[in-house]
């Protein structure tokens, strides 16, 4: 077991060496890929991006297509499958949740491996049954987890800049899922920024703001189009995701009317539990999951990852106060 100089526990005997880690989710994404084209293990495209594609325009002549970055997002897979047959849309999606893997694994490394495995074992099952489009989410978002829990007094690099972009381009799969991913990555750089001052979090947020702020405004046009605006627009909204539900549940509505009435206690015990950023991780996805279902799962790896590192957080705080009474014990016997 390694130790540092000052004779504390060295924890990297917990993380896989980078060729290590090559081979351990390479080997993964392969065996997963070989299952996609042999049609053993499918993910399926929906009819949004199969039809951008059937059109046979120039990828560059829908640009200023709604939904242009989910196609994006899903063109290299299509091309593939188009080229070399049924299976390799698959495979290609296959890469996004061997990618997910990675990330939560990259989250939970410190903790031990005890507390990855239980990571992925309650959030992968999840994914490993969803469409395409659910997969991109998905992976949009935990990117996006991963990024913003990193510590506030530590700078942005710009490969974390590169994932962000990846992390919103992944979510615009869904106009729900990237309007919490985006807001979210918004939110916490700001707080950051008013944290440290960092003149890189302002860089990201610029960047971001030109390449995807036209198709936040484009998408948020699109739904109100989609949902009639007028005076039953919330309404209409709300019947796409849980509200629907809501509406045709008197008593569950009243339960959650009751909730939101203790929402202002409740946000204050979170706070203080989980932190701001803790806070945004579990709050936005819920927020809006209101008007979708495929938004509202993203809450699903926000509490395991928030559950996971606090109780990870608490272990390796016990066993580091029990190897310094140890080592004081060890060194009043010495005297």
């Amino acid at each position: 077991m390694n130790r540092t100089r000052n004779g504390n526990r060295d924890k990297s005997y917990q993380h896989l060496s980078v060729p290590g880690q090559i081979i351990v989710f390479g080997s993964i994404l392969f065996i997963f890929a070989v299952l996609a084209i042999y049609q053993i293990y499918q993910f399926d495209a929906w009819g949004q991006i199969t039809l951008m594609y059937s059109y046979y325009a120039p990828f560059l002549d829908l640009i200023d297509h709604p939904h242009f970055f989910r196609y994006f997002a899903t063109y290299p897979g299509l091309l593939a499958e188009d080229y070399w047959g049924y299976g390799w849309f698959s495979a290609y999606i296959s890469m996004f949740m061997i990618g997910s893997a990675y990330f939560i694994y990259r989250i939970c490394r410190n903790f031990g491996v005890i507390y990855i495995v239980i990571a992925l074992s309650l959030i992968m099952p999840f994914h490993a049954f969803m469409n395409g489009r659910g997969v991109l989410s998905w992976f949009g978002w935990i990117v996006a987890i991963y990024l913003i829990q990193k510590p506030i007094n530590i700078k942005y690099k710009l490969s974390d800049q590169a994932l962000f972009i990846i992390a919103s381009l992944c979510s615009s799969v869904s106009t729900g899922t990237f309007a919490v991913v985006f807001s979210a990555i918004i939110l916490v750089i700001l707080y950051r920024y008013t944290k440290y001052k960092f003149v890189e979090d302002l860089l990201t947020i610029i960047i971001l703001l030109i390449i995807f702020f036209k198709y936040f405004i484009i998408s948020f046009s699109k739904n109100i189009d989609f949902y009639d605006y007028g005076d039953g627009f919330v309404a209409n909204m709300l019947s796409h995701g849980l509200g629907g539900i809501l509406s045709q549940n008197i008593a569950l509505l009243l339960g959650v009317s009751l909730i939101l009435m203790i929402l202002p206690f409740a946000i204050d015990f979170l706070i203080r539990k989980f932190g701001f950023i803790g806070n945004v991780m579990l709050i936005t996805p819920l927020a809006g999951g209101l008007f979708g279902f495929t938004t509202l799962t993203l809450a699903v790896p926000s509490l395991v990852l928030l559950l996971v590192s606090r109780a990870g957080t608490a272990s390796a705080h016990s066993i580091e106060v029990r190897a310094r009474s140890i080592r004081s014990d060890s060194m009043v016997r010495s005297k």
